[in-house]
């Protein structure tokens, strides 16, 4: 696989950096929409469990019923982790359920994943642990990984279109590995540079991004071809 580099003085370079702007523009609106958005699903929620109290409410009604309220809580679950990602940075630490988060960043990709007919699979220990961890950069992290990875199977053929994400128990810590088989064509000791890319759609800053916030909270994050892309962070607290 090889890597170009991009160049800020062409028409090319620029249209990225454009590009990138244009979106950071689009994140500052994402928090008052997505508070909006709640706002009108509460009263879904609350008007469908109160339209389900209602006396001779058929089978069918209550399975529509059911239905309205599955979608809207699906609604509620991905507005909170556009939300989460969406917030201004800032310093933090809090207790972290990792399955909730690794589950919530996965819902955000779940329409692609299936519209680019991505096989996707998350694999979770019977008791998620749960870490004192910077969730808002721990999110990013997961989702420029998620991101790169889909990038990288999008154009393989049917059966190489696989990402497994796995949330494993490390040294003094814990591992999340994000693997896709095109991982096995990249360098490690290159792939993380900033403005590298083998897409020509790609800004090629998402890998170093996702390194240099898992080293801001007290992590690492390499690349093992047998494991993919591992972010290690150390103080676990099974939950």
């Amino acid at each position: 696989m090889t890597q170009q580099k991009v160049d800020l003085n062409t028409p090319d370079g620029m249209g990225r950096l454009a590009a990138l702007y244009r979106y950071a523009q689009v994140g500052r609106c994402v928090n008052g929409v997505a508070h909006d958005i709640n706002n009108l699903l509460g009263a879904v929620l609350a008007y469908t469990e109160l339209v389900q109290l209602e006396p001779g409410l058929t089978e069918n009604g209550q399975r529509m019923l059911d239905n309205v309220l599955e979608a809207a809580e699906k609604c509620a679950s991905l507005v909170s982790a556009l939300t989460a990602i969406a917030w201004p940075e800032r310093e933090s630490q809090d207790m972290v359920d990792l399955g909730a988060l690794l589950r919530e960043m996965s819902l955000l990709r779940d329409y692609a994943f299936r519209n680019g007919r991505i096989s996707y699979e998350l694999i979770l220990p019977e008791s998620t642990p749960s870490a004192l961890v910077d969730g808002p950069k721990l999110r990013w992290i997961i989702l420029y990984l998620l991101l790169n990875a889909e990038d990288a199977v999008a154009d393989a053929e049917a059966g190489a279109r696989i990402i497994r994400v796995e949330l494993s128990s490390g040294s003094g810590g814990f591992d999340i590995s994000v693997w896709n088989p095109q991982v096995t064509d990249l360098d490690p000791e290159t792939v993380f540079l900033p403005l590298n890319t083998s897409r020509n759609t790609g800004l090629g800053v998402g890998l170093f991004l996702a390194r240099d916030l898992a080293e801001r909270i007290g992590g690492t994050l390499t690349l093992d071809p047998r494991k993919g892309f591992t972010v290690h962070l150390p103080g676990v607290s099974s939950g």
